[in-house]
């Protein structure tokens, strides 16, 4: 029996307030001694803007965007993830079903890597929404530079770190600021 939350956005413009609250509708099932294992699941897309081939011919990869399930359990439309984009200015929360929606093409795919505790995945996630889209570093990663900004993310480089924050290896040197969707792909 998975944890289902709904998740409730409070904004104000005016006072700068932003507020997520998570109401727990149901939570795991399990005793004190019992340990649950949750999957992670990625959601992959090509979008209808010109970046999209840029990306993929530069990364040789099939898809150019990331986003990673803030939902526990198997995903569906409903399913809430956090991704950072371009036109949506940097790092947001979504439904699956909005994703899609924006999207030319996508997959969902399951890593083989799970987590005892979802609620870990949920903060490192939250912590980072409403973060501003890190342009410099992607067109940094494609030169080969290490152009990043510490307060601002591009799609894959906040995947990475939420994994890496989780004990997941991303790479050799696990430099989350070097990481594009070729790099994603092969997890």
């Amino acid at each position: 029996h998975l944890l289902m939350q709904k998740y409730i956005r409070l904004q104000c413009k005016h006072l700068a307030i932003h507020l997520t609250i998570i109401i727990l509708l149901d939570g795991p099932q399990y005793t004190e001694n019992s340990t649950m294992k949750y999957e992670v699941y990625l959601a992959y897309s090509n979008s209808y803007t010109i970046l999209s081939p840029i990306i993929r011919a530069i990364e040789g990869s099939e898809y150019s965007h990331i986003g990673i399930f803030i939902t526990p359990g198997e995903p569906t439309d409903d399913s809430m993830l956090i991704e950072s984009t371009i036109s949506r200015n940097g790092v947001n929360i979504s439904t699956l079903r909005a994703f899609k929606e924006r999207s030319s093409g996508w997959k969902i795919t399951r890593l083989h890597f799970q987590i005892d505790d979802f609620d870990k995945l949920r903060y490192f996630a939250l912590l980072e929404e409403g973060k501003k889209y890190d342009l410099t570093g992607v067109i940094g990663l494609g030169f080969k530079r290490d152009w990043q900004e510490n307060d601002r993310w591009w799609c894959t480089e906040l995947v990475a770190y939420i994994l890496l924050n989780l004990g997941f290896k991303v790479t050799e040197s696990n430099n989350v600021h070097k990481i594009g969707t070729k790099n994603c792909q092969d997890w």
